[in-house]
């Protein structure tokens, strides 16, 4: 019911008892942190629009970080029933930890190897530290059947950006959402491509904790979306067009550059 709904959704009060308190401009940062075998995830993802579009919606500045750790023993690999490699999520974890920079908001890593945890399953597509605010996510086990080569590509792009916007935001004191369409509505399947059939949009209710968490424009985050999503999130893109016009944006805005909005001010205060 519409009562249970809002009863099961994160109020603004309860986001902001366990968001961070401590970001400040030159803290608005975002690691993405690539694991392993790099050339792999490079195959299966198109890694250059990975940090584009979570720094245009996120409204962090997402660093890219590349070949800074390689799997070892100390990840304590092990062969699974179906004769896949697993490597340890939580050793994982404890690796990305000692990597991290202090000053970045959160921390997420990405992997094309398949986790195990600690206990109780054979495998993990993903694993988190709340508290610093850190996280591991594999592309092992998501199965896109019936595509060619290319399209796979890009759907697996699709699936882990929903992945990566979604869980970075919770790493940040986002909770679920039910009230609304939404990225945060709850984990809509068994497996985790159905993370594809929720949106690339935040509703309104999430769209301020954004605003509280980061400072940022949201008429400005509206503005550079479109040039971020376009080539292959068409829908979201067609929507950020429509509400710029129903707001009354100028829409020229959006064939600029997708960066964030304080970068451009940044840039204003160098030239002054």
């Amino acid at each position: 019911s519409t009562w249970d709904a809002f009863q099961n959704t994160q109020t603004f009060e309860d986001f902001k008892r366990v968001a961070p308190t401590e970001i400040e401009t030159t803290g608005r940062k975002m690691d993405l942190v690539l694991i392993g075998d790099i050339p792999m995830v490079e195959e299966k993802v198109h890694v250059d629009l990975l940090a584009a579009h979570l720094e245009a919606f996120s409204c962090f500045e997402v660093t890219l970080r590349r070949d800074e750790i390689a799997i070892g023993k100390w990840a304590q690999p092990r062969k699974h029933a179906d004769g896949s490699e697993q490597v340890g999520a939580h050793f994982m974890l404890a690796q990305l930890e000692g990597s991290r920079d202090p000053r970045s908001v959160c921390t997420v890593g990405l992997t094309s190897i398949d986790l195990y945890p600690p206990k109780a399953f054979d495998f993990v597509t993903g694993i988190t530290d709340a508290p610093h605010r850190m996280g591991v996510y594999s592309l092992a086990r998501y199965n896109l059947p019936h595509r060619s080569r290319a399209k796979m590509k890009d759907g697996m792009t699709v699936c882990i950006i929903k992945v990566l916007c979604r869980e970075g935001l919770k790493l940040c004191g986002l909770g679920e959402c039910r009230l609304l369409c939404c990225l945060m509505n709850p984990f809509p399947g068994p497996t985790p491509e159905t993370i594809d059939s929720l949106p690339l949009n935040l509703c309104c209710i999430c769209l301020r904790k954004l605003q509280w968490l980061t400072g940022c424009d949201l008429l400005d985050r509206c503005a550079h979306l479109p040039a971020a999503l376009s080539r292959i999130f068409p829908v979201e893109s067609r929507w950020s067009w429509d509400r710029m016009t129903q707001v009354g944006l100028p829409t020229y805005t959006s064939l600029q550059s997708p960066g964030p909005w304080w970068r451009k001010e940044a840039d204003e205060d160098e030239t002054t």
